[in-house]
């Protein structure tokens, strides 16, 4: 994974990232054209936004976590959590908003079974 590696960005430590790498990876069967261009999007806004804006290793762990789920639940764990965070919302603190946003992404997951699992020929 590049982004862990550019001089720009946040150099992880080579072990580190190998491990992120892998651990993503196990989850391209649900993405079309692969985990990384989720992945790297949900982790870079959850580290550089200003909403919020985490460490490193918290944005590693929670993009690990939300995108086990699919696809779609980058921007389901998003919306939970403006949600859980707003006014007319459930007014809950950050740590609380983000497991309240964890639980609704995971709750969409798409079953193994369900899936179409492409073979050599």
């Amino acid at each position: 994974m590049d982004f862990c590696l550019g001089a720009k960005k946040d150099q992880l430590p080579l072990n580190l990232c190998f491990k992120v790498s892998l651990e993503a990876i196990q989850y391209n069967i649900y993405f079309e054209a692969g985990v990384y261009a989720s992945f790297r999007e949900l982790y870079e806004k959850l580290r550089n936004d200003n909403e919020y804006f985490l460490s490193i290793w918290d944005a590693l762990h929670i993009s690990l976590r939300v995108i086990q789920f699919g696809p779609r639940e980058a921007q389901n764990f998003l919306t939970a959590y403006q949600f859980a965070m707003s006014e007319k919302g459930l007014k809950l603190g950050r740590p609380q908003a983000f497991e309240v946003a964890l639980k609704m992404a995971s709750n969409s997951v798409k079953p193994l079974s369900t899936l179409e699992i492409k073979t050599w020929p």
